[in-house]
């Protein structure tokens, strides 16, 4: 039986195999999330020794990505603690819906590409840059605090914030396939 889409962990134990680590069979391919976007990023919390993992998914419809789910990572495992859900322009659809998201380095910010497509398939104008603040404290996100509109680009992927966070970058192309990323400063 194969695995079905979502998201799933898997534990390691490091005592295993003379301390080289092995999977723990009893703790393989455990579904956190069903209909859950690409869309992932973890960041190192600032108060305690543990990790932020933070995943955008569908919370009503399946065919939608709505909220964002934190969940904290530490010794004693991987445990939901915070959702944010937002309401945007367009439904953010869960079909050619590729895209990064990144936390900033300052952990303040939270950066996200989502294309939206229009009724054609197409995306004539784009909805598909969002940013919101991050609370690394307790795993919020809030404040809905951009709708970047790119016209006359239909696909946008990649980005990054500068090693400062003061600014964000990303990729976009004119066709979902051509290749021809480049690079724009949203600052500009």
């Amino acid at each position: 039986m194969g695995v079905t889409p979502g998201l799933y962990y898997t534990t390691i134990d490091m005592s295993f195999d003379n301390g080289l680590g092995d999977v723990d069979s009893i703790k393989k391919n455990i579904l956190l999330l069903e209909n859950v976007s690409e869309k992932m990023t973890a960041i190192i919390s600032p108060s305690d020794n543990s990790y932020w993992l933070v995943s955008f998914a569908s919370n009503i419809s399946p065919t939608v990505y709505d909220m964002f789910y934190s969940y904290k990572i530490n010794s004693t495992g991987i445990n939901l603690i915070n959702q944010s859900t937002f309401t945007f322009t367009y439904p953010q659809s869960t079909i050619n819906s590729g895209g990064q998201m990144k936390i900033s380095p300052d952990k303040l910010s939270l950066a996200m590409i989502h294309n939206t497509l229009g009724n054609n398939g197409e995306t004539d104008v784009a909805e598909s840059l969002f940013t919101f603040n991050f609370d690394s404290n307790t795993g919020i996100l809030s404040s809905l605090q951009s709708n970047f509109f790119t016209i006359d680009v239909k696909f946008n992927y990649g980005l990054e914030f500068s090693p400062d966070s003061s600014l964000l970058y990303f990729t976009n192309t004119d066709s979902f396939f051509d290749g021809s990323d480049y690079w724009k400063n949203i600052s500009d």
